[in-house]
């Protein structure tokens, strides 16, 4: 079974993606913010989804979180999503490995 992890910081938002990951047959984890998730990131993920920006007053982005992935799995996929996306962090991602 596909195993993903799915970090977003608005509860709604990842309950909501997690319910419909799950429905499609994914075994999903998730996480709230970036330290979460780079904790989480020990275990064995075939995929990683995670929000740009995850949450106001926090030190670490979504950005984050796929720049520490990388060298724990580098094959891995990596999606970013986000609602306030721009050219040049569209960019950053994909020369990062997203």
């Amino acid at each position: 079974m596909t195993r993903i992890l799915l970090v977003e910081d608005e509860a709604a938002i990842r309950l909501a993606l997690s319910r419909l990951l799950k429905k499609e047959g994914y075994e999903v984890e998730t996480a709230a913010h970036a330290p979460e998730a780079i904790e989480t990131l020990k275990q064995s993920f075939d995929l990683l989804i995670t929000d740009l920006a995850l949450g106001a007053g926090q030190s670490l982005t979504g950005m984050d979180v796929l720049h520490h992935a990388r060298p724990e799995a580098p094959e891995m996929p990596v999606i970013l999503i986000t609602a306030h996306g721009n050219e040049r962090l569209a960019v950053e991602a994909m020369k990062a490995g997203a």
